[in-house]
């Protein structure tokens, strides 16, 4: 118990029944406490106390330890065996004497575990080992690998000097050892290591103000991405996880809900999409009417039927692209090319931008959303509509009066 700790005071009943337990007994008032309290039964309690005492006697009267006496008196081991061993130790200490070798290794040259040779040959490695470890200034770890001959001497005193400049460097660099080892060996400079530590700091930082994942943060961090450009790339994978595989008329056939399609060449269908394939869809304008199949590629532009007021005023026809007569372009490698990255520039800057179709339809406004296929649009009276990315002629923006898909 602690001296500033208060003792917990003894009850005085219990302090009477151990007073008279002890009297009684012939034992000491603390042992007869602990009767007194429950912790140990009175029986229990005389014949350990019976057994310690007979140990203590056994160990004066046979020279031998406490413990091994007692281990006696309780049965657990013979006096012959207690002797026998209390014999082997001061032999054991005798030949430690007479050999100057370890008390350990005495007992196990009289043990049979080694032979006296073996045991003298070990002290004579050691007392090697120190004076090369005092005269070089080694570790003894490493001076004992070049007395066992792990390692020739020089060799040791290379690996000293490396480890001594790890701990400069450690010291005056505040890198940590195992990096401090690489640049030791001459793998790195400092200067690399540090650039490096900055450009990891840096992605670290990026990746959480503003939400990159670390291998885009990293290409910034290097210099190999602007900011902008990764944020453009993150957000743009962001929208393909979205928006990748959408498709109004998949969404329209699904909830049985009427669209209005602008289809090649030059006429307006409003009805409902029946069936959706791989490259056709079919469509019926009146309920009880023919259902007609169409080309994907046929079809330019989407909008709900209730928005048809607002969104048809708002698409007006260019005339010269118009007088070009192009009819859909079926082939992937011959449609345009607008890059989805770029189209995401357009999405995060919310620019502006004229569409031009295929067929002449022109309509202003600004993307809300991209897909593989389609993207949408909001045009500039707050209505919108689904563009098919195969029916797209040219892109224009207000900012720079060029066309975006040879920028991309």
């Amino acid at each position: 118990m602690k001296r500033d700790e208060p003792r917990t005071p003894i009850p005085r009943e219990i302090k009477l029944k151990a007073d008279h337990l002890a009297k009684k007994n012939g034992i000491p008032f603390s042992e007869a406490l602990k009767v007194a309290t429950g912790a140990e039964r009175l029986g229990d309690l005389l014949r350990r106390l019976m057994e310690e005492d007979k140990g203590r006697k056994l160990a004066a009267q046979h020279g031998i330890p406490y413990a091994e006496a007692l281990e006696v008196v309780q049965g657990k081991k013979k006096l012959e065996d207690a002797l026998a061993a209390k014999a082997r130790q001061e032999q054991a200490r005798k030949l430690a004497a007479e050999h100057g070798i370890s008390p350990s290794a005495a007992e196990k040259v009289l043990a049979g575990e080694t032979t006296l040779e073996l045991a003298l040959a070990a002290k004579a490695k050691r007392e090697e080992a120190k004076r090369i470890g005092v005269q070089y200034a080694l570790p003894p770890a490493l001076a004992e690998k070049v007395v066992s001959g792990e390692s020739t001497l020089e060799a040791v005193l290379a690996e000293k000097a490396r480890r001594e400049e790890v701990q400069r460097i450690v010291r005056e660099q505040g890198l940590p050892a195992p990096i401090a080892g690489q640049v030791a060996s001459g793998k790195f400079t400092v200067d690399e290591v540090k650039n490096f530590r900055a450009q990891k700091e840096r992605m670290r930082t990026l990746s959480k103000e503003h939400s990159l994942p670390p291998s885009i943060a990293g290409q910034v961090a290097r210099n190999r991405l602007t900011l902008g450009k990764a944020l453009c790339i993150t957000h743009m994978k962001d929208q393909l996880a979205a928006h990748a595989q959408r498709s109004c008329l998949v969404e329209a056939f699904e909830a049985k809900r009427r669209i209005v399609l602008r289809i090649h060449p030059r006429r307006r269908i409003e009805g409902v999409v029946t069936e959706v394939t791989k490259f056709n869809f079919k469509f019926k304008e009146v309920e009880d009417g023919p259902e007609v199949e169409y080309f994907k590629h046929e079809a330019k532009l989407a909008y709900a039927p209730e928005d048809a007021a607002a969104v048809e005023p708002a698409v007006v026809i260019d005339e010269q692209v118009a007088a070009l007569n192009l009819a859909p372009i079926v082939h992937r490698r011959d449609r345009k090319l607008i890059k989805n990255e770029f189209l995401q520039t357009l999405v995060d800057d919310q620019a502006r931008l004229t569409v031009t179709l295929l067929e002449g339809e022109k309509f202003a406004g600004r993307i809300e959303w991209f897909g593989l296929w389609e993207f949408g649009f909001m045009l500039d009276n707050g209505h919108k509509v689904t563009v098919f990315r195969h029916a797209i002629q040219d892109l224009l923006t207000d900012q720079k009066a060029r066309k975006l898909h040879s920028a991309s």
